[in-house]
């Protein structure tokens, strides 16, 4: 005799009262971003209809009911006082026609930051052999900060939104560019907190430069060879007549792209010369 065993395709839980709650979120996880945000994320749970999430503010003393949400795993508070929160959440189950909600997660704290630092002063640039120097003043101590550079076309930058830094996570009050812009001559710094808080720009500098340096500047010998100098610059606008190349002591001329020098190569410094400039000599940096 041949027996069959059937297996049900659904289960069902049973219970007594009201609908069991099911576990509390894990992993949840609090960050703080600029503008005094703070993102909260956490593990979705099985079969959850939504979640709650409880909040407690500087100087507030219990958790309370901030958000209800559906089904998804983040959520983005906009605080609006600086300081620490701390945050947890607890999952909603909904079955025919019934609502539970669980215990709360674990708590977690972020320190939310809408305060951005003061703005850089004193912008000063200058024209060097390695490119544009910046240096400037950091604003007066607050907190940590690190320092975004920012060039333009314009004559005066009053603001950075919607432009892309040069560079940024700079540390210190000093910066050279090394790849200096023929068209991008106006400059601004400002101050970034660990948040992302941006401050307002500094004091704008413009220097009206046309003869820029070389932007590689490459020395190569092949055995007994002469050495072999090669460069690339930046200006693409044509006007480039020529190159004086300087060895040493020496303030002689040549015009070549690439010129084979039979001397010993050491202290070489070049500049370009524009048509503007065709009767100046170049002063070596």
């Amino acid at each position: 005799m041949k027996i069959c065993f059937i297996t049900p395709a659904h289960q069902f839980q049973v219970y007594q009262g009201g609908l069991p709650p099911l576990e509390p979120p894990s992993s949840l996880t609090a960050k703080a971003a600029a503008g005094g945000i703070i993102t909260l994320g956490w593990d979705a749970v099985e079969d959850a209809a939504g979640y709650q999430v409880y909040c407690k503010a500087p100087g507030e003393a219990d958790l309370t009911l901030l958000a209800t949400i559906e089904a998804t795993t983040t959520y983005s508070h906009q605080t609006t006082l600086d300081g620490t929160y701390t945050y947890a959440a607890a999952t909603i189950r909904e079955e025919n026609q019934e609502e539970s909600v669980s215990g709360l997660s674990d708590t977690v704290t972020a320190s939310a930051d809408a305060t951005a630092p003061n703005a850089p002063r004193n912008l000063a640039l200058e024209m060097t052999s390695k490119g544009i120097k910046l240096t400037w003043e950091a604003p007066a101590y607050t907190e940590p900060v690190t320092y975004a550079i920012y060039r333009s076309a314009q004559t005066q930058i009053l603001s950075v939104e919607g432009m892309t830094p040069l560079a940024k996570d700079i540390n210190q009050t000093m910066v050279i560019d090394p790849t200096p812009s023929p068209t991008d001559h106006c400059y601004v710094v400002t101050a970034m907190d660990k948040t992302g808080n941006e401050s307002a720009p500094s004091d704008s500098q413009y220097l009206n430069f046309e003869l820029l340096p070389v932007s590689t500047l490459k020395v190569s010998q092949t055995d007994t060879d002469a050495p072999v100098l090669a460069w690339t610059h930046a200006d693409t606008s044509g006007k480039i007549q020529g190159y004086f190349l300087y060895l040493g002591e020496d303030t002689s001329g040549l015009q070549d792209r690439h010129h084979r020098l039979q001397v010993p190569i050491k202290d070489i410094y070049v500049y370009p010369l524009t048509s503007n400039y065709k009767k100046q000599l170049c002063t070596q940096p």
